[in-house]
């Protein structure tokens, strides 16, 4: 079973609480939200490890996939630093990743880029932020993928 949660700096107690009665293989985790609010990364990462760590102490073989945070079309928008905070917070998450057992950090981004590079708006609803379905089939085989090697 996979638990498909998306969190941020004020539910993370309730998103433990909740996994905490449940069962589960795969816990996926995704949150973009607080560096959009302006947060800082550090705050972010932190974040995510105080909760890692929760679901780690209760459910110790669960394997954890946090997913990168997602460009958006308002990144601009939201702030000058936002786009980079996103950026330097994926980079820390993929070294806390790699230095952990059970977490896997998984690079959702390049399926949302054009061959060009540029950011598909095909695939956010009219907010800019928010995905459409298109969006979420992008991620799909992804996400699949990283849990089929997890599976070996």
């Amino acid at each position: 079973m996979v638990l498909v949660v998306r969190v941020s700096l004020k539910s993370s107690i309730i998103v433990a609480m909740l996994l905490k009665n449940m069962r589960h293989l795969y816990s996926l985790l995704y949150c973009d939200i607080d560096v959009e609010r302006g947060r800082s990364p550090d705050v972010a990462v932190n974040a995510f490890k105080d909760l890692i760590n929760k679901v780690k102490d209760d459910f110790p073989e669960t394997q954890i996939l946090l997913l990168s945070m997602k460009p958006t079309l308002i990144d601009d928008f939201l702030g000058k630093e936002g786009r980079k905070n996103k950026i330097i917070t994926n980079e820390k998450w993929l070294a806390y990743c790699n230095d952990e057992e059970n977490l896997h950090y998984v690079e959702i981004t390049n399926p949302m880029l054009n061959p060009d590079g540029r950011l598909r708006s095909d695939i956010f609803i009219s907010d800019g932020m928010s995905l459409n379905a298109l969006g979420y089939t992008l991620w799909d085989p992804v996400i699949r993928k990283k849990i089929a090697n997890l599976t070996k």
